[in-house]
């Protein structure tokens, strides 16, 4: 019997029902194995003292049901340090991995396996990255086929493997979980005009841009063509643009006059579909998260000629709204949110599971008892359905950063996410709230928080070079066809300096004022405070210092985020001087009674502070 131990790691356990940490083996002390029922043993310790015999077994895989893999959809992954991840944003999959997981007929990384992958890649690559994957579990668990789970775009992946000539014969099941095997009208704003929509449409445009940009593409529509392919193979193939002609709006016929997308035409060809449906069991589930009478789902887009036609956008037509409040030339119909209806149904010829009120990735949750049913014959107990810990996702907190700063926030109960400046680690203290940070190692740097508590937000930044830098916070919601209006500061930083700012969310609104904290933010904090305790007597005078002091955090800001030696140097006078001034009436209103003497010893005290600090 040959041993084969994951990574060269084992699970060592010791007589007596002792345990003991993960080791490596060690070969070289003469390691034997019997070969009779998956167990080794190795003697340890001396002639001298009675020894020990340490022995591990080989996990088996659960009988019964061939092992599983689950292929996530585009933004379903995402890479931290070279390493790729099931959606650590949404979580989209965390509940159907752990419904499974929960059975007596499944285990994690024992005979079910998530293939998070790079969604920007071509789905035909990712194709043979799941044939690798296939041959592996195989070999890993003694399976001659896999079952496969895949949702969304995942699903098409799944059947360009099965659908090809080179199909390895290998796959028992595949259940479809709102797989868009038509395409989905909303990709073609991304196609043609870089305008990327939805909860992640943000995340995915300053991902792409960063990147864009690092590779020395000055239009962003144009990197998404040639290097984000995935998001052309998203592309329908049914007709979707409508022209005006007069006064009416008529359908243009698929595919003139489109982008054409060859990878969905071949997978539904006649020929495609049959070897399909010949190679493997297929249930195709699916739903509608809206009605006929309220349709949500973006079905066509009523079009109008680019007159612009230097900047690489839209060249089969631009939407024709006249506004982001003009919603006139998006035409809805029935479909899941995000796919529409005719699309999630196409494929013939397959048994079918149809759900209402259920959202396009919602599904993946809903549908958990579907998918282990169909899986292993036995429909789990209701009182083992899975739902997310922090509930439905109704906003998501998006923060982010561009060169040349790192970042930290910190939350109103104090929990960090972000970059520990003292160690250069990473720091998430926000997992249980489903927080994610995506590394300081990276091009684009960024964290999200999942429904975010209300109250008051730190984030500090560190430069990591001298430069212009830029700080972004937004609320992202589901709902809209429109990009949302980004809300960035921008400034200069030294190398090495820190910034701190911070913004306050609050339950009824999306916006997220972000304000610079200064040595100003306390002065300002300690005088609202005494005049709230009586020591500042006269609310003129009050008044007076608040306005000149907000006037004055304003031209420190304006300082520190100056590039210019001379006006930093102008500025920095001014202040000075300013400050000096404030500091001498302080003394007069004090001996007039207007401030006690406490007051006036606090004021000149923090005013003391950011003169020292500018010189």
């Amino acid at each position: 019997t040959s041993w084969i131990i994951k990574n060269g790691w084992t699970k060592l356990g010791l007589r007596e029902g002792h345990d003991v940490e993960d080791e490596p083996i060690d070969n070289s002390g003469g390691f034997t194995g019997s070969g009779i029922d998956g167990y080794g043993s190795k003697q340890v310790g001396t002639s001298q003292a009675p020894y020990l015999e340490i022995t591990y077994t080989v996990p088996e895989t659960p009988s019964g049901v061939e092992p599983v893999i689950i292929i996530p959809g585009i933004v379903g992954s995402w890479g931290v340090g070279g390493v790729w991840f099931m959606d650590p944003i949404l979580h989209t999959y965390d509940n159907l991995l752990e419904a499974m997981d929960s059975t007596d007929d499944y285990d994690l990384d024992v005979n079910l396996f998530p293939l998070p992958y790079d969604w920007r890649k071509s789905n035909i690559e990712t194709a043979d990255l799941l044939k690798e994957k296939i041959i592996e579990v195989k070999d890993e668990t003694g399976s001659d086929k896999v079952d496969i789970v895949a949702h969304s775009m995942g699903g098409l992946v799944a059947r360009h493997y099965a659908q090809r000539q080179y199909y390895g014969n290998d796959i028992d099941q595949i259940i479809f979980l709102n797989t868009p095997h038509q395409g989905a009208a909303e990709s073609y704003s991304a196609y043609e005009g870089a305008v990327l929509t939805g909860m992640l449409g943000p995340i995915k445009k300053f991902a792409f841009g960063t990147e864009a940009l690092s590779h020395g593409y000055l239009s962003l529509t144009k990197y998404i063509h040639e290097q984000i392919p995935s998001t052309g193979q998203l592309l329908p193939i049914f007709d979707y643009l409508q022209d005006k002609v007069k006064k009416d709006w008529i359908m243009r016929v698929y595919p003139t006059g489109y982008p054409e997308n060859s990878f969905l035409e071949i997978l539904n060809s006649t020929f495609g579909v049959s070897s399909l449906i010949a190679n493997a069991d297929v249930t195709n589930i699916y739903s509608y998260a809206d009605t006929a009478v309220s349709p949500t789902t973006l079905q066509a887009i009523k079009v109008k000629p680019d007159r612009r036609k230097w900047d690489n956008k839209w060249e089969h037509g631009q939407p024709a709204c006249k506004n982001k409040k003009d919603e006139s030339c998006w035409v809805m119909d029935v479909g899941d949110k995000t796919a529409p209806f005719n699309s999630l149904e196409s494929l013939s010829g397959v048994d079918e599971i149809v759900m209402a009120n259920t959202t396009h990735r919602g599904i993946v949750t809903e549908a958990q008892q579907d998918v282990i049913e169909i899986l292993t014959g036995k429909r789990p107990n209701a009182d083992n359905y899975i739902s997310s810990a922090w509930g439905p996702i109704r906003r998501l907190l998006f923060i982010r950063v561009y060169s040349p700063v790192d970042f930290m926030v910190i939350n109103p109960d104090g929990k960090m996410i972000g970059k520990n400046f003292a160690s250069s680690t990473d720091v998430n203290e926000l997992t249980d709230e489903g927080a994610f940070y995506s590394g300081f190692d990276t091009e684009a740097e960024f964290a999200t928080i999942i429904n975010p508590m209300a109250g008051e937000y730190q984030v500090l930044l560190e430069g990591v070079a001298g430069g212009s830098f830029g700080l972004g916070v937004d609320i992202l919601e589901e709902d809209g066809l429109f990009e949302p209006e980004e809300n960035i500061i921008n400034g200069h930083i030294a190398e090495g300096e820190y910034r701190e700012y911070s913004f306050v969310i609050d339950e009824e609104s999306n916006e997220a004022a972000i304000a610079m904290n200064t040595v100003f933010t306390k002065l300002i904090a300690d005088m609202d405070k005494l005049n709230d305790d009586n020591e500042i007597n006269k609310e003129s005078i009050y008044q007076t210092l608040r306005l000149r002091f907000e006037h004055l955090a304003v031209k420190y800001e304006e300082l520190k985020n100056e590039a210019r030696w001379w006006k930093q140097q102008l500025l920095k006078a001014q202040l000075l001087v300013q400050l000096n001034v404030i500091k001498t009436q302080l003394q007069y209103y004090e001996i007039r009674g207007w401030i006690t003497s406490g007051a006036h010893a606090l004021l000149a005290a923090d005013i003391d502070d950011i003169i020292e600090e500018l010189t």
